[in-house]
């Protein structure tokens, strides 16, 4: 079995950069980046905005990236840092 750290450093060693997840953001139109960004919300227990209806979740406010785990938390911010170079609408 390949760990995680195996693989991080031998992509590393071969110019590739890191995290690994993040080399399609420049790829994704603003409406991609905004539901990817969402995603890791919702999966973390936030509200989805699109669903009005939504319960027992927390809504998502300006401070609510802190709660997020590490790893999603560094993907919303390469996303965010993406859809401004986008000029993408605001959040």
């Amino acid at each position: 079995m390949v760990r995680v750290g195996t693989i991080a450093f031998v992509l590393g060693s071969v110019g590739l950069s890191s995290p690994i997840f993040a080399m399609g953001y420049d790829s994704l139109a603003c409406p991609e980046l905004g539901e990817r960004r969402v995603g890791y919300f919702v999966n973390n227990g936030f509200c989805d905005p699109a669903k009005k209806d939504a319960k027992d979740c927390k809504p998502i406010a300006a401070d609510s990236e802190v709660a997020l785990p590490e790893a999603d938390r560094t993907q919303v911010q390469m996303i965010v840092k993406v859809e401004l170079r986008k000029s993408c609408p605001a959040k």
